[in-house]
């Protein structure tokens, strides 16, 4: 099972954040501060191998409006990942087998 994390933070609003911060192991951690350089990555490194879990820590992370939030949930669940917000009560798994 392969857990992968992502963290942004934007440098002038809020500190950088502790990629140790998850609590448990996690394969990789992609961090952004400010851009979204980090994320094209994850993205590229999903459709090469899909993990089996993304964790963020908010959805806001995702990014600037409720748009491109939603968007890229989609593109996540779209490639198999299971995401998983640990600061909210979001958990992509959780939606699919409430919806089967």
């Amino acid at each position: 099972m392969k857990t992968i994390a992502y963290l942004y933070s934007n440098p002038l609003l809020d500190p950088v954040p502790d990629p140790e911060v998850w609590g448990l192991e996690v394969d990789q951690v992609y961090l952004d501060l400010g851009g979204r350089q980090q994320w094209q990555q994850l993205v590229a490194d999903c459709q090469a191998q899909a993990p089996d879990y993304l964790l963020i820590r908010r959805l806001e992370e995702l990014g600037e409006c409720l748009a491109e939030i939603s968007d890229r949930i989609s593109q996540i669940e779209t490639l198999g990942v299971c995401l998983i917000a640990t600061e909210q009560s979001y958990n992509s798994a959780q939606l699919t087998d409430a919806t089967n």
